[in-house]
This record gives structure tokens, sequence and C-alpha cells, in this order.
């Protein structure tokens, strides 16, 4: 994976992805050991089993036919209610709404990783478990420390691709990108061989986040998205950066444009202070230092239409990989949580 403004490319994109192997289910998601996969950000398009019950009844009480396991139990039994032994049909205190809530229904998938151990291992959400996803058959939640580093660590809690924190640990005044701690929408067709979506299937891909880094005066990081692309021509990875810290902003080659507008339409504000950094097969759109935010919307396929119609890349793209998180480089030696409060992806 590229950084920016780091040439590194080579490095980073050959660096060990990694593979689903085995899954383990747990409540508020699926933890899974991975290993060895597709170059990228770690995030392997392979299927996994269903994390916690992929039916779509509501109930959260576990008395639902569905065969899959319930959040709260696995039998099939009418246990006695959360709410009491009251026989009325009062809603379940955590509601029955299939949206994911805020604060989580089941204990939270947790996931570590250090220098020396699982640093592959994420949680599963198949699409019917968040449908504020649109596009991805399933979205996977990892540390993905990718270049690892003595002393850093990683242990991310995820309720769901829209509320999870990651409490990260990186050595003062480390310069280099260690971990993308992030979430991975995927986008390949669920069949076997997992090819890549074509990305004339869509007219209209936009997302909107909310993000904090509780950022330090010694914190390295960034956060972006990360786009992994097949037969798109000379880039083949796309970056949206937009809340920097301590890193960023600029670009080691000369810039490719400056100023550009995006925005206006679907729901996404105007924007006229996009800069893009094209460098070997990345490209990277970014706003300036000065200009950062950790609440907004971005109009991604408007930035993948002009790189198209600039020669960047090629009509005959095809999406494989959404990735959404912070490149971490340090955080001063001491902990800090990277936190998502709500995430979400338009594509039609």
């Amino acid at each position: 994976m590229n950084r920016i403004p780091v040439p590194a490319v080579a490095a980073v994109t050959a660096a060990a992805a990694l593979m689903l192997t085995a899954a383990l289910t747990i409540p508020g998601g699926a933890a899974s050991a991975a290993m060895s996969c597709k170059p990228g950000h770690g995030h392997c398009p392979s299927p996994s089993p269903s994390p916690t019950g992929t039916s779509p009844s509501p109930s959260p009480t576990g008395t639902s036919p569905s065969p899959s396991p319930s959040p709260t139990g696995t039998s099939p039994s009418p246990s006695p209610s959360p709410t009491g032994t009251s026989p009325s049909p009062s809603p379940s205190p955590t509601g029955t709404s299939p949206s994911p809530s805020p604060t989580g229904t089941s204990p939270p998938c947790i996931v570590t990783a250090t220098f020396s151990s699982n640093p592959g291992d994420q949680c599963t959400f198949p699409a019917d478990q968040y449908p504020q996803i649109q596009g991805a058959s399933v979205t996977r939640l990892g540390n993905d420390m990718w270049n690892p580093v003595p002393g850093a660590s990683l242990m991310l809690t995820a309720h769901s691709p829209g509320d999870w924190t990651d409490s990260v640990n990186m050595p003062a005044g480390n310069s280099a990108v260690v971990a993308y701690p992030s979430l991975d929408a995927d986008f390949h067709v669920p069949v076997d061989p997992w090819p890549s979506r074509p990305l004339s299937d869509f007219t209209v891909i936009t997302s909107s986040f909310s993000e904090t880094m509780n950022a330090t005066p010694d914190t390295i990081a960034s956060a972006a998205y990360d786009l992994l692309f097949d037969n798109s021509g000379t880039v083949n990875e796309v970056m949206i950066h937009h809340d920097l810290s301590n890193r960023g902003g600029d670009c080691s080659v000369p810039w490719a444009a400056q100023n550009v507008t995006f925005g206006g339409s679907n729901g996404v504000p105007v924007r006229s202070d996009w800069n893009l950094c094209v460098d070997g097969t990345s490209a990277f759109w970014q706003v300036p230092r000065a200009d950062s935010f950790s609440t907004g919307s971005v109009d991604v396929m408007a930035m993948l239409q002009y790189l198209i119609s600039h020669g960047y890349m090629a009509a005959t793209a095809q999406i494989g990989d959404f990735g959404y998180g912070w490149e971490v480089c340090s955080t001063g030696g001491v902990n800090e949580d990277f936190r998502v409060s709500s995430f979400s992806i338009t594509a039609r």
C-alpha cells in the first residue's frame, strides 16, 4: 500500500497482506485469524463464516427459528426474556430495529496486534448486518499492522463498521506508517474466484464519516480512504486523505492538480481545496493540513471520474476493496483512541 507522500510504493504494496483461514464466532462480529493474501491493506476477498447470526430476524433473545447462533445464546429454548418474566410483548430493552445500536447489544468483537502476534486478525460483518454500506458483500475490520516495529500495539473494539475504536500505541517520533487500522468494504463479486466489479456498474459512489484521532502534538497520522482496483491502467490505488496530523498535505513529486472542486450533488458539500498527487501507481487526493476535517462526506465517484478523464485511470477499472481508517506512524509512545462513530457508503 502506498502512503502519502512517501514514494515507497513498492515496499507497501509488497507488504504481506492477510488471508482469512479460520473464523471464530463472537457476539458483535466475527474474529478471524488471517494470513498471507492479496497485496493491499490486508483484507481478503474470500468468504468467511457468518459472525453473529446473519438471519434478518431482529430478535435479540435467540428465539428466531434461524439456524444461525443468536448473539445472546445458542439455545433454541424459550429462555427468560432479558426484560424480565412478564409475558407482555413489551419491546426488548435493546430495541428491535435492524440497524446497529451505537452501544451494541452484545459484547463487541475485539482483536489485537503487537510487534510479534496477531497482525491480521479481523472482525467480519456481512452486508445484512450493516446496510449503511452499499455495494459490498461483507465488511471486515482489522488492525492491519503491515509494517510492525518494536513497541507497537493495537486493540480494535468493534460493534459495527459505524461504531468502532482502535486503541493504538506507536513509538514516539516514528515517521513511517506502521499500521492502517481500518475497515474494508469488499466490493468483489462474492462468487469464486471473487472478481472485482466494473466501476461502470455504478453511477454514484459517495461516502460519509465521523471520526476522531484524539490527536496530541506528538501524533503522526492521517484519516484516509484506500481504494484498490484491477484493470485500471496506470493507477491501481486511490487514497483520499481528509484529516491530517503532522503528516501529509504535500507531494513528493509535482502536483498533478490543485484546488480541484468536488461536491454539490448527492448530499456532498462543495469543497474546492482538493489537491492531487500521482506517484507511480498510486493517486492521493488530499486537503491541506490546515483544512483537515473529521466529519463529512466525499464524492468518491467524481474523484475517480476525474482520474479517468485525465488519463490516470482506464475506463475499464474494476473496484475490489474500499477501505477507510487511519495511517498511523506515531502516537508519541502512549495509548491513543482512534474512533469511528458513523460510516456509510452509497453505491448505486
